[in-house]
Formats: C-alpha cells, structure tokens, sequence
C-alpha cells in the first residue's frame, strides 16, 4: 500500500518489464501519467485509487496481454485510460470518471476486452474511443453522462454488446 503523489511527471512508470503487479495503491496529483507501461506484458494493474493526474490515469504503450481491472480512475487531465500500438489487454470492472479526455481511448491495436466498467461524467467527450483497432470486444459496461458513448473509427471485427447506455447526449 503504497501512496504516490505530486511528483514531477508520472506517479509510476515500468518500462520493458514483464509479470509485475500493481495494486492497492494510491496515484494521485502526479504532472504526468499515474501509471505508466512501456514495452511492458503481463502486467496487472488492480485495485488501485488513481486520481487528479495532469495526464492520463494509466498510460499503456507498445505493452501486451496486461490486466487492468477494479481500479477507481477519476479527474485524469486527458484520458483515464490511454492504450497505444498494445495489443491483447484486458480492461475490466474499473470505474472511471470526469476524466478531461476520453474515458479509455484505443489507437493502433488489436485484440483487446473492455468489459463490465463504468464510465461517468464524460460530457465533453468520449467514453470508449477507438481509432485503427480491430478486434475489440466492448460488452457489459454501463455508461452515463457522456458527450458521445462509444466511437469507433477505422476499426473492425469489432464486437459492442450489453452495454446501459443513458443520461448522454450520442
């Protein structure tokens, strides 16, 4: 259990480092990520309070087969979750909300699971974005007061299913 806040850039970062755990901890008020991977897999980000960083809440890139799941995410300056060129990840059972972005944001990857989240207070954007992803199952989630729900671009074998979608505006 440990607390990480206001540091200079990003609360914690792991880089080319495989079958680590993350959990119960606090990240908050970093100037950067709360969390971040690079060229990082098997990872587990769980249970942990990331919240009021200037960047995104956790920040995966170039990181494969990672499990975020059952962390509470909320007031991340741009996206709660950012996931770049990392393909096969599990995001589930985590709650998100008023981040200044998009809730969780997908570029340039294929074969991840979005399941059973919760996203609130998005009104000047995005829930779930993905852009030049394929792949995607999106199911169970429940989305409230957001601009626009779900946004899919260039994307395909995409699967969206059983989500609650209510109180948004698209």
């Amino acid at each position: 259990n440990n607390t990480i806040s206001s540091n200079g850039y990003t609360g914690l970062s792991i880089v080319d480092s495989d079958d680590n755990t993350i959990s119960n901890n606090t990240i908050k008020d970093n100037d950067g990520d709360g969390i971040y991977l690079s060229g990082s897999e098997s990872n587990t980000i769980s249970n942990n309070i990331i919240k009021d960083n200037e960047e995104n809440g956790i920040d995966l890139s170039g990181s494969e087969s990672n499990t975020i799941s059952n962390n509470t995410i909320t007031g991340s300056g741009e996206k709660g979750i950012w996931v770049e060129y990392s393909g096969e990840n599990i995001i589930f059972n985590n709650l998100i909300k008023d981040s200044g972005g998009v809730a969780i944001h997908l570029y340039g990857v294929d074969g991840n699971t979005i399941s059973n989240n919760t996203f609130l207070q998005h009104n000047s954007s995005y829930a779930i974005s993905l852009f030049d992803s394929d792949s995607t199952l999106i199911s169970n989630n429940t989305i409230k007061e957001c601009l626009v729900c779900v946004y899919l671009n260039l994307v395909e074998n995409t699967i969206v299913k059983d989500n609650t979608i209510s109180n948004s505006d698209y």
